[in-house]
């Protein structure tokens, strides 16, 4: 049987998909594996593109892909040689991280929140050996633990002190600073009147929005907010929030967490 050579981080967008492909990154640079691709695409199509054309062919034990997408896989093609982390979150924080980031309107940030229970539905179709589900709260109260619990996953082993060190380099003031320093890159290169490539920017879809690309990590400008989990409600109007508990509650129950029913 071939061995495990590709990861997919497939999720809901507003989980937690670029810690996630970010510390899987990490994992196998720990082992001096070449983790590719080397580039950090904008669009899934990337993606999909190397593992059509590079991973599925790849005989080097020494090449490890990790790759991220918002879709359902088709699962024969991970049965093989791949390996899937999907995230869960609770859909009102997920709907509000939605709305924020995405400049979208209400009900498409209802909808992104319903379709987590969607995706999972689909992955834990996969045996326990292939799929990995990530539950987006242990990110900010449990790193270190889900670092190693991840690292287990994935077959390769790592030491706490590592974990640690990752657990920092992406905690969220760390990676707020990531963002910072790349946004004064754009704001001060606008200033002056030079251009940008389309490596170091990014416009918010349905917006003329410029914000900045990190080409490591993938991170983008106001991609981390500062609410907390659990305050999905200070984002919207009281209508809002009627219709969204509406919506979602039944979601929210269905994953694990608290109704927000009254």
């Amino acid at each position: 049987m071939d061995s495990h050579n590709t990861t997919w981080i497939a999720t809901v967008t507003g989980t937690g998909t670029t810690w996630t492909f970010s510390i899987v990154k990490e994992i196998f640079n720990c082992k001096k594996l070449n983790v590719l691709p080397k580039e950090v695409y904008k669009s899934e199509k990337g993606y999909f593109k190397v593992f059509k054309e590079n991973a599925l062919l790849d005989r080097n034990e020494r090449n490890h892909y990790v790759l991220q997408c918002h879709a359902k896989l088709a699962l024969h093609l991970i049965q093989a040689r791949s390996k899937v982390i999907t995230n869960v979150r609770n859909p009102y924080d997920n709907c509000a991280s939605h709305y924020e980031f995405m400049k979208c309107d209400v009900e498409q940030a209802i909808r992104n929140g319903m379709h987590i229970p969607l995706l999972i539905q689909h992955y834990t179709k996969l045996s326990k050996e292939k799929m990995f589900l990530l539950k987006y709260e242990d990110i900010d109260e449990k790193p270190v633990d889900l670092i190693e619990r991840i690292s287990r996953f994935l077959g390769i082993e790592i030491a706490r002190e590592t974990a640690k060190k990752l657990a920092d380099k992406y905690s969220r003031e760390n990676v707020k600073k990531i963002i910072a320093k790349n946004d004064k890159l754009v704001s001060d290169k606008m200033l002056a009147g030079e251009k940008l490539s389309d490596r170091e920017m990014v416009i918010t879809p349905g917006s003329n929005i410029i914000g900045s690309f990190d080409t490591v990590t993938g991170y983008q400008s106001r991609q981390i907010s500062g609410r907390k989990t659990g305050e999905w409600r200070t984002v919207f109007s009281d209508s809002q929030i009627k219709r969204i508990i509406e919506a979602l509650d039944e979601t929210a129950v269905m994953l694990g967490y608290r109704s927000e029913k009254v």
